[in-house]
């Protein structure tokens, strides 16, 4: 059986455009992902390098706020930038209402199929799956059930 997911990408600092790319290529590559729906979330004015010939058809690009500038060069978390945590929760709430959402940096490769991984562990009694970093699935209902929210 499969199962519904959004899957939200969270962008900032640098080489987003390269890196971007091979995860796009490794999911295309290595996962069934017929039935997500990827959000691609700038979080550092990135968006214009997200390359659309790379990234899935099923992608909806979110920029959390249209008048970030950089700061400094090379900085990924300035003053004017969502920091991680800030920017889980603005994924969870704001991208697809799915009862399954997973959450990932940009910058990382598959050597197989995650979504399998993930899918046989995606159950009713389950809350999170993984690690916030670089990966996790979270069930929006446990989610929302309970006051955890998100702290560094």
């Amino acid at each position: 059986m499969s199962l519904a997911i959004d899957w939200c990408i969270s962008f900032n600092g640098d080489n987003t455009d390269l890196l971007s790319r091979a995860l796009f290529w490794t999911i295309r590559t290595y996962c069934h992902a017929h039935d997500v729906q990827f959000h691609l979330v700038d979080n550092g004015g990135v968006a214009d390098d997200i390359d659309t010939k790379y990234r899935p058809a099923s992608s909806i690009v979110h920029i959390i706020n249209k008048d970030w500038r950089e700061t400094r060069v090379g900085e990924c978390y300035a003053e004017s930038v969502l920091t991680a945590w800030d920017v889980a929760e603005w994924m969870v709430e704001n991208c697809g209402d799915k009862k399954w959402c997973i959450l990932s940096h940009f910058d990382m490769v598959m050597e197989g199929d995650i979504l399998t991984w993930f899918r046989k562990r995606m159950t009713d009694d389950v809350g999170v799956v993984g690690t916030h970093c670089p990966i996790m699935a979270l069930n929006r209902t446990a989610y929302s059930e309970r006051s955890v929210g998100w702290t560094p």
